[in-house]
């Protein structure tokens, strides 16, 4: 499908069969749409959306089957995809724009959703947002780099308890422990790549954070001595606002340096 600001070719009263296999409904935009609307669609287990000039938006109402939505070279475009009855893995490739991806409530209903997401690419030269919400779990795959040592990605997710990273892509990624309440430990795990990890922790006292084999950053907005926070097998540094104390302090291990600023 593609869309300008003269033609638009996925329109109300579209109905579309992807058939049998593995198949992606590639979407191009280079003007301001909301589309979706009234398109039926079945049988396409990936969307994937390239958009660039205006912000793109998908209704999936009345689209079935989808199992990942891909943001794909998207630049300074936002992509807004709603209306999804069943949880998707989200991709992002390339992109350098603002991502939201919104379930219906039925979706992420449970007390232990998890949502599969790759970055490759994605927010080296603009700092970006992924909206995800309702997920207590964010499975994060760093197939190559995200964000940059001026840009990074910050996820919004209001009920994130656990982010967890894999992969050895270098990453810069912003994100609130929204939903670590009451006695959920708040948790962030990373991955073997470079890592630059900004973590706010939810209005639960416990957190934990653990960083994997890349040379990594943690900078946190508050330290306390209920959080343990540890560094991995590369070169790490710990940067905070707060001042560190002996009892704040004593879970801290594996950083090579800390840094307090003003």
């Amino acid at each position: 499908s593609v869309n300008t600001s003269s033609s638009q070719t996925l329109n109300a009263g579209d109905n579309i069969n992807g058939g049998a296999g593995n198949d992606t409904l590639n979407i191009t935009s280079a003007s301001a749409l909301a589309a979706g609307t009234g398109v039926t669609a079945t049988g396409f287990e990936t969307v994937s959306i390239t958009a660039t000039t205006g912000a793109f938006s998908l209704d999936t109402t009345t689209m079935s089957g989808i199992t990942a939505i891909t943001n794909s070279g998207s630049t300074g475009a936002d992509v807004t995809v709603s209306g999804l009855t069943a949880k998707v893995g989200v991709n992002l490739t390339g992109a350098n724009a603002n991502t939201t991806i919104t379930h219906s409530s039925s979706a992420v209903a449970g007390t232990a959703d998890a949502l599969a997401l790759t970055l490759n690419g994605a927010n080296t030269t603009t700092s970006g947002t992924l909206t995800v919400n309702g997920f207590e779990t964010i499975n994060v795959n760093a197939a190559g780099a995200t964000g940059s040592s001026t840009t990074s990605l910050t996820i919004v997710d209001d009920s994130l308890q656990t982010l967890a990273i894999t992969g050895s892509g270098a990453s810069a990624i912003v994100a609130t422990l929204s939903g670590a309440n009451g006695t959920t430990v708040g948790t962030v795990t990373g991955g073997d790549g470079a890592e630059t990890l900004s973590i706010t922790p939810g209005a639960s006292a416990l957190m934990s954070i653990s960083t994997g084999a890349g040379n990594d950053r943690v900078n946190l907005t508050s330290i306390a001595a209920t959080h343990t926070i540890a560094g991995g097998d590369g070169t790490d540094t710990l940067s905070t606002s707060v001042a560190v104390s002996a009892t704040t302090g004593a879970n801290i291990s594996g950083f090579e340096t800390v840094r307090i600023s003003a």
